[in-house]
């Protein structure tokens, strides 16, 4: 594990946009080096495929897409379990970044015998000839759903049978306070000429904390479950988090983790008690506050959170209640938004 986070300790690192800017070369290699993960997805996926009875009189073979499928390695995963299983599998790989098809193109024809149909579409729009038994997605980014995954899937899932099977299920987002002068030092020094000191402080970043305290224990924030089935879905979120400081200690902003079921009992997750053993594919994210704020011994922090969106983006907004009230920050997604388009 250290050799994937040497070098990385408190740099700061922006949030992906995989829904606009397509990810490159480099980035996917990066991923698909964390065998732990595709292991576990691969396990996530056995007892699904082994537990689907495929069709509706259960003759069919079971339909599994996957959506974002990037170079492969998930797609990988279901040709790994189909031959498990000895059962056959109809394997669809949905993929819009046009880096990424190419490789998918040469899989297809030279690794998997021209058994993956591949689409080279955004899974929100894609029509395909028949319904998906299982839905696979590896969408999910530091914070859960901070990469666009709700609005992702709920977007694919009409192409879901309503018997179908997500994979993920679904993922939690956790919250908690932080110390770190070197983040609020890092975020001060390097902005960029492009952003305002505002700007800066009031945009969440991806880092591998080393120097910090972690002021209380990570509290549940925000939940998704697919497949949502719901007339009205509202990925709108908004919740007041409670924590009390068992020492003195300087508050800088908050940090971020997740955790996921992708089917049943097999679960991920970079929550600090329940982190998966070896798993280097995400580091926490943090939200930063502009000034830090001084905390007593037992002292309060109440802080609310949102998860905001409109038609063209995602954003999120926080702010202080306690021990001191703080504006709040980013609102209307000024400084910081994931694009939808």
């Amino acid at each position: 594990m250290n050799e994937f986070v040497h070098g990385f300790e408190d740099f700061l690192q922006n949030p992906l946009q995989p829904l606009t800017e397509h990810l490159e070369t480099n980035i996917y290699e990066t991923f698909e080096k964390d065998q732990v993960k595709y292991d576990t997805y691969q396990n996530a996926m056995y007892k699904a495929i082994a537990y689907c009875s495929g069709g509706e009189s259960g003759d069919e073979p079971p339909v599994v897409m996957v959506v974002g499928a990037g170079r492969g390695p998930l797609v990988q995963a279901v040709v790994n379990v189909a031959y498990t299983l000895n059962k056959k599998v109809k394997i669809y790989a949905v993929e819009k970044n046009p880096f990424a098809i190419n490789t998918l193109l040469d899989r297809v024809k030279n690794e998997w015998n021209n058994q993956v149909t591949l689409v080279s579409e955004d899974m929100r729009i894609y029509e395909p000839p028949e319904k998906a038994d299982i839905l696979v997605s590896e969408l999910l980014g530091s914070f859960g759903d901070n990469e666009l995954s709700p609005e992702c899937l709920d977007g694919a899932q009409r192409i879901l049978k309503k018997t179908g099977i997500c994979i993920p299920q679904s993922y939690t987002s956790y919250l908690a306070p932080l110390q770190s002068l070197k983040m609020h030092n890092e975020i001060k020094v390097n902005r960029t000429a492009d952003k305002t000191l505002q700007q800066s402080f009031e945009t969440p970043y991806i880092a591998h904390l080393a120097n910090f305290y972690q002021i209380a224990e990570p509290q549940p924030l925000f939940r998704f479950n697919h497949p949502n089935w719901s007339e009205n879905i509202n990925n709108q979120r908004y919740k007041k988090l409670r924590f009390r400081c068992e020492q003195p200690c300087v508050l800088t902003g908050f940090v971020g983790y997740f955790d996921t079921v992708l089917y049943k009992d097999v679960m991920l997750s970079i929550h600090p008690e329940t982190h998966t053993p070896d798993m280097v594919s995400w580091f926490p994210i943090v939200f930063p506050l502009q000034e830090p704020v001084h905390i007593g011994e037992d002292g309060i922090i109440e802080v609310s959170f949102w998860r905001v969106d409109n038609e063209e983006k995602v954003w999120y907004e926080w702010c202080l209640h306690s021990p001191i009230q703080t504006s709040v920050m980013n609102p209307n997604g000024r400084s910081y938004f994931i694009r939808k388009h």
